[in-house]
């Protein structure tokens, strides 16, 4: 299995193991730290842009910006669950060696959806994909600790690779 493949479903694994640790109510309550928004938004946000990219996988094409926010996704526990074991099947049927095409069109510019696609490589969009949901989890990990401050959180839950290596290497460096 590629390593782009193994890291994304070692994040799947987070998501699900932290899913699992919450309750309906934790889900769904609007925090006053996310500005109103709910945990499970944020796990709608994750979870679309890896429909996104698996449907792309297959048809060719990634369009970030066509989200559907199905509102079962962020609103039923149980739904995200199941969405995000199905997102990790899929995961663990693909192979990264694609080339792709990627769909952008939504700008601060103007009102208007202007199309316009890039050249980029299935890889390419696990690697983003990847960031975007560490960069989620980090979030997701500060409403936890300000709304249940009690749940147990994987101290890497949100946290870059590169950035555990980085700590890492800083102890290793202080401890000789």
């Amino acid at each position: 299995m590629d390593k782009e493949i193994r890291e994304n479903r070692i994040v799947i694994d987070q998501i699900m193991l932290l899913l699992n640790q919450l309750s309906q109510s934790d889900f769904v309550s609007a925090l006053d730290i996310f500005g109103g928004s709910s945990l499970g938004q944020h796990f709608r946000h994750i979870m679309e842009f890896y429909l996104l990219l698996i449907e792309g996988s297959k048809s060719g094409l990634i369009a970030y910006d066509k989200r559907i926010r199905k509102k079962e996704w962020e609103d039923q526990l149980l739904v995200a669950k199941t969405k995000f074991k199905s997102i990790d099947e899929s995961l663990s049927a693909m192979s990264v060696d694609k080339m792709l095409m990627l769909e952008y069109g939504n700008g601060y510019e103007d009102d208007d959806y202007s199309s316009q696609q890039v050249r980029t490589s299935l890889k390419r969009e696990l690697i983003f994909v990847l960031e975007h949901s560490i960069h989620h989890l980090a979030m997701i990990k500060m409403g936890l600790r300000h709304s249940n401050p009690n749940l147990k959180i994987d101290p890497n839950l949100g946290v870059a690779p590169s950035t555990i290596k980085h700590q890492s290497n800083v102890h290793t460096d202080l401890s000789s």
